[in-house]
C-alpha cells in the first residue's frame, strides 16, 4: 500500500502521475476537509477513480445518527449533507462503473482530538454538555460516541484489506 498525496481540486493528476506498474489503481481512500469545495472534490475523486479502473474506494464520511439514519438522512448541517451526497454519488457511480467498483463508507463520529483547551475545544465541550436532559441537575450529558483520528487511520486500510481481489 502506498500513500499518494495530490491536490484534491485536480483528481485527474492523482491518476496521471501513477507509474504504469501501479495502474489500474486497486484502491483509493478519500477524506475531504470541511469546506465549500468538499462536495465537488469528493464527487470528482469518485468519478476519476471509476474512470481509471479503481477496484475499491474507501470514503471517510461522518455519522449522522447511526447506520440506518446516516444512509437516508442528510441532515441540515452543511458538511454532513455534503458527505451524504458524496456517499450517494459513490453508490451510483460504483454500480455503473465497468469494473463494478466496490466501496466502503466509514462514518467516524466525534474525534477525541476536538477536545482541546482552546476556543474550539471549549465550545465543543459546552455543546456536548447541552445535549444532557434537563429533567434533573444530576443528569449526565447525553452519550456521544467518540473515536480518535488514529483509529480511523488504522481502520481505513483494514477496510480495504478485507475486500477480495
Amino acid at each position: 500500500m502506498s500513500v499518494v498525496t495530490r491536490d484534491m481540486a485536480d483528481p485527474e493528476a492523482i491518476f496521471s502521475r501513477m507509474p504504469a506498474s501501479a495502474t489500474p489503481v486497486w484502491g483509493v481512500y478519500s477524506v475531504q476537509v470541511n469546506s465549500d469545495s468538499e462536495e465537488a472534490q469528493g464527487k470528482a475523486l469518485v468519478n476519476a477513480a471509476a474512470a481509471h479502473g479503481t477496484r475499491h474506494f474507501v470514503y471517510s464520511s461522518g455519522d449522522r445518527g447511526g447506520p440506518e439514519r446516516s444512509a437516508t438522512d442528510p441532515t441540515n448541517v452543511r458538511n454532513f449533507a455534503a458527505k451524504f451526497r458524496i456517499e450517494k454519488h459513490l453508490e451510483a457511480v460504483s454500480a455503473a462503473s465497468p469494473q463494478k467498483m466496490t466501496y466502503t463508507i466509514l462514518r467516524p463520529v466525534t474525534f477525541f482530538e476536538n477536545l482541546v483547551n482552546d476556543v474550539h475545544g471549549r465550545g465543543f465541550a459546552c455543546m456536548w454538555e447541552q445535549m444532557a436532559p434537563r429533567s434533573c441537575r444530576w443528569c449526565r450529558p447525553a452519550t456521544l460516541a467518540g473515536s480518535s483520528m488514529r483509529d480511523t487511520g488504522v481502520m481505513s486500510p483494514s477496510a480495504a484489506a478485507c475486500i477480495p481481489g
